[in-house]
């Protein structure tokens, strides 16, 4: 439908897509289904698809993301005597450290059982397995339902969810770091340049970060050999940007703006992860 319609104005385009999240809830109620899974499923749905505008449509449901998760904690938040969570510090503790120490390493251990990660990323998987605002959000539910001790199901999962935050949420540069595993952060500022995915051309701009270990650090790009069709257009360094070139260097940290298609970036990826000078 997004893209059989063409509108003259793209600030359009997201109320288009707000009012098929709207339709798609509807009829999953009206079909005794369920509304918010269904929105969910769409929405992946339209993450994997190529339509006009997507760039915009993203920003413009990210920014709105931010304030629905605002807007939820302090609602949340407002449902919390912090003199009511005093008493249950010992409780709250215990199922906190039985979450990160025992149920969600052997949980992620086992449902990664068929795929080939190393140790070090399946210990970085069950450390990073934050509670958030959705533990919350179904603890509210024996509230509204009126159940025994419903007050104090929530006020143990919010404990929970707090320390969690705290704990793991702190510590996961460190862990990362002791894991052999952490790269930089992608730079978050507006790129100079701007692609729009359209029809018919496969290619778009990705960011790919070069991790602080890897075996292309202090080799030209010359040296890389990348795939023909995949150009690295800007590349991120200490927060200014630079047209690259085949005798640039690349060093650790650096964030790559490539335009690629899928096959070819998947390539350079591995290329920079198993790099041995040809």
């Amino acid at each position: 439908m997004i893209r059989r319609i063409k509108l003259d104005y793209e600030g359009l385009y997201p109320v288009v897509t707000i009012s098929l999240v709207l339709f798609t809830y509807v009829i999953a109620i009206f079909l005794k289904g369920n509304g918010i899974l269904a929105v969910y499923l769409a929405g992946l749905g339209l993450g994997r698809a190529e339509f006009p505008n997507k760039k915009s449509i993203m920003k413009f449901h990210d920014g709105l993301a931010w304030i629905s998760q605002i807007a939820m904690f302090v609602t949340l938040g407002l449902l919390v005597y912090p003199s009511h969570l005093l008493p249950l510090i010992g409780a709250g503790l215990l199922v906190t450290l039985i979450l990160m120490l025992i149920a969600r390493p052997v949980s992620v251990l086992l449902c990664l059982l068929p795929f080939n990660f190393s140790m070090p990323k399946k210990i970085m998987l069950s450390w990073v397995g934050l509670r958030g605002s959705v533990p919350i959000i179904l603890a509210t539910f024996p509230l509204a339902a009126g159940i025994d001790q419903a007050q104090t199901i929530f006020n143990v999962v919010f404990f929970i969810v707090i320390a969690s935050v705290f704990v793991q949420g702190t510590s996961i540069p460190m862990v990362s770091r002791l894991l052999k595993l952490d790269v930089p952060l992608p730079n978050r500022k507006t790129y100079p340049l701007e692609f729009e995915k359209v029809e018919g051309v496969d290619a778009e701009l990705t960011d790919v970060v070069v991790p602080y270990n890897s075996a292309v650090v202090g080799k030209m790009i010359k040296e890389l050999n990348v795939p023909e069709k995949c150009l690295i257009m800007l590349i991120s360094r200490n927060g200014k940007f630079a047209i690259p070139s085949g005798l640039t260097v690349i060093e650790g940290g650096d964030i790559l703006l490539m335009l690629a298609s899928d096959a070819d970036l998947a390539a350079f990826q591995e290329k920079l992860a198993n790099f041995k000078k040809e």
